[in-house]
């Protein structure tokens, strides 16, 4: 089995500045935007992919009949690169004669932690805990495969997904997608630092709750039921639209993080704002 990687962004830290391999100042405002859920980002980030990473590369997608295409593993609420994954997904189809298919990697056991704030050595030690699989009736063999995911900093998630594809799959091929690598090792704060550039209050959220196609995922749940004002909280969840908060509820249920003492507290105060929605209304 033959792993390739590769990236639209390489990017450098210099003198306390994040830089591409153009030399220009790594946009961190619009990363963040995509990391919690803006989908306008990850348009625009699938259809730089599209022309700077795969049509480069059309040969060695269109001499297989068939490539399967997914993102970083999840539980049930998708990460952010799903939503890459899902517009590149569209962008392939209609421009490669190659049959595209994509899939979904299981997530079966979830942490409360933040994976931006982690120690290399953390992130290595709770990659290994995490339960992953693949689809049972999915078969790889002598496949090509394309994995979508937004950063590598310390490599720790890929060496996991290394290992799950080495023990499942016969595949041909594996190539790593990021949106962005550093040429050199830095330090893991670095992810933290990208992923809060955008989101310095907790009112720039209304933007992604008022989308009409509003979909949760799994950074932004993990940030509103870890966040301590409660108080603020709430008056921020009163104000969003009542769909929105709905979806919300949907997602933190179908991941478990209901059952998890961490975020019961901030579960509570969202079932508490619906019954009173829901009261008010009747």
């Amino acid at each position: 089995m033959r792993f390739i990687r590769k990236a639209l962004f390489h990017l450098a830290y210099e003198q306390g500045q994040i830089l591409t391999q153009h030399g220009q100042l790594f946009d961190a405002v619009q990363y963040s935007r995509f990391k919690y859920g803006m989908q306008k980002e990850a348009t625009s980030y699938a259809h730089a992919l599209f022309e700077h990473v795969f049509l480069p590369i059309r040969s060695w997608i269109d001499t297989n009949p068939q490539v399967y295409l997914t993102s970083s593993a999840y539980k049930s609420v998708p990460t952010a690169s799903d939503a890459i994954a899902n517009e590149l997904l569209s962008f392939l189809q209609n421009h490669f004669d190659t049959s595209i298919h994509k899939f979904k990697i299981y997530r079966n056991n979830l942490f409360t932690h933040d994976y931006g704030t982690l120690s290399e050595q953390e992130r290595h030690f709770y990659m290994q805990k995490v339960d992953l699989c693949l689809p049972q009736e999915l078969n790889l063999s002598r496949q090509k495969v394309i994995i979508i995911d937004d950063i590598r900093i310390t490599g720790a998630h890929e060496n996991r997904l290394r290992e799950l594809f080495l023990k499942q799959t016969q595949a041909q091929e594996v190539m790593f997608v990021y949106l962005a690598m550093f040429r050199h090792k830095v330090s893991p704060s670095i992810e933290h630092q990208l992923n809060h550039a955008w989101l310095d209050e907790l009112e720039k959220l209304y933007l992604v709750f008022n989308n009409p196609h509003f979909l949760p995922n799994a950074r932004l749940c993990k940030f509103l039921l870890s966040y301590s004002d409660r108080y603020k909280l709430r008056l921020f969840l009163e104000r969003i639209p009542i769909e929105s908060l709905h979806k919300l509820q949907e997602a933190i249920k179908s991941d478990g993080y209901a059952q998890m003492s961490a975020y019961q507290a901030n579960c509570s105060l969202i079932q508490s704002i619906l019954e009173t929605t829901c009261l008010e209304s009747s």
